[in-house]
């Protein structure tokens, strides 16, 4: 529960376009407080990542299609509604809290939510902050 608490304290505020009330660099911040955190993180080419959640994933081929055609319309879905909420808000409250933004963003199949996890860069400030 302290730790849960720390985590919130630290967070920045939900109106903050990285704001969650609480978020996982935050909770280890919280858990671990001013010791010093190794963190060792695998990333994968997103774009090769972004095709094999495409085809590993069915629901994704049941909605667009089992075909490279199907995976082009599943790429370009979710990176028109990524590109418009970034341009209604920001690129950094969409990455963070994107199905947030309202019932528009929210309907997007899964919430553009394989894009969003290759957004390696974006992420990467709020770990470096703790």
């Amino acid at each position: 529960d302290c730790c849960a608490n720390q985590a919130v304290d630290r967070d920045p505020p939900r109106g903050h376009p990285q704001g969650h009330e609480m978020s996982l660099p935050h909770l280890i911040r919280g858990v671990y407080d001013d010791r010093e955190v190794k963190i060792i993180a695998v990333l994968r080419e997103p774009g090769a990542r972004l095709h094999a959640a495409f085809w590993n994933y069915e629901h994704y081929q049941n909605k667009f299609g089992a075909s490279e055609d199907g995976f082009a319309a599943f790429a370009v879905e979710f990176m028109d509604r990524f590109n418009e909420c970034a341009a209604e808000h920001n690129w950094d409250g969409c990455a963070h809290r994107f199905e947030a933004y309202g019932p528009k963003y929210e309907a997007v199949f899964y919430h553009a939510d394989q894009l969003i996890k290759s957004l390696y860069a974006t992420f990467l400030e709020g770990w470096l902050q703790m």
